[in-house]
């Protein structure tokens, strides 16, 4: 016969006990949950900061650069200005790369990613730019100098550029043949209208490479500026 008397109170003290272990673990479940919520908004506002402190750096030294050169656009049909410039800036962006995850709010976190395929490809257009711009001044060197070699020595290339050099002698070609090259005078005019053929060409991609750059500037300065309000709202 089971002796309920003396059970009942070990079935009870177990039962408590039980109770109080479940009400602990779940209790110690909540207060990791809770740490671990802390650690990844930690990790977060870290991820954020850092991207950002490496953007603005970024940033800061474009404009300086970037602003006053395009503003020569007006006044000019292309840049005349070229910069060094390597694709190994984005340090902080390519080692937390992975952490671009930790990022709750979908629209920073794509803008993000938007800004730094932008400023790639702004990189890799200077640099194809400045290799395009590097040839046709070359190309205008040679003109000049098969030409008429006494210009570069002359008084005529101190007063003006190149540029205005080759637009006057396209005007009054005989004015700047040299006294040497008289012989050769039906030659030389036809090796000068083959190069303004292909100077009016260049001077067109140059043109629009140079517009392409500007659009694409400003569309990095758009994003740019979104990221530092969504950025000042979380702070």
């Amino acid at each position: 016969m089971i002796d309920w008397n003396n059970l009942l109170p070990s079935f009870l003290g177990a039962l408590v006990g039980g109770l109080f272990v479940l009400i602990a673990t779940h209790w110690a479940y909540k207060c990791n949950l809770k740490l671990s919520e802390k650690e990844k908004q930690k990790d977060e506002k870290i991820t954020i900061l850092s991207l950002n402190e490496e953007l603005k750096v970024i940033m800061d030294c474009y404009k300086k650069e970037f602003e006053a050169l395009f503003k020569t656009l007006k006044t000019q049909n292309h840049l005349t200005d070229t910069y060094v410039i390597t694709q190994e800036y984005f340090t902080v962006y390519k080692n937390n790369a992975g952490k671009l995850g930790l990022i709750q709010d979908e629209k920073l976190r794509n803008l993000f990613i938007k800004i730094h395929i932008l400023l790639n490809r702004f990189i890799e257009d200077l640099i194809i730019y400045r290799h395009q711009y590097c040839t046709h001044c070359e190309r205008q060197g040679a003109f000049l100098h098969d030409f008429n070699p006494d210009l570069y020595k002359g008084e005529l290339l101190k007063e003006f550029d190149s540029y205005l050099i080759i637009e006057q002698i396209r005007e009054n070609p005989n004015k700047y043949i040299s006294k040497k090259n008289k012989d050769e005078i039906d030659a030389i005019i036809l090796r000068m209208m083959q190069f303004f053929n292909n100077y009016d060409v260049e001077n067109k991609i140059l043109r629009d490479k140079s517009l392409e750059l500007k659009r694409l500037f400003e569309d990095i300065k758009k994003l740019y500026t979104k990221i530092q309000s969504i950025i000042g709202t979380l702070k």
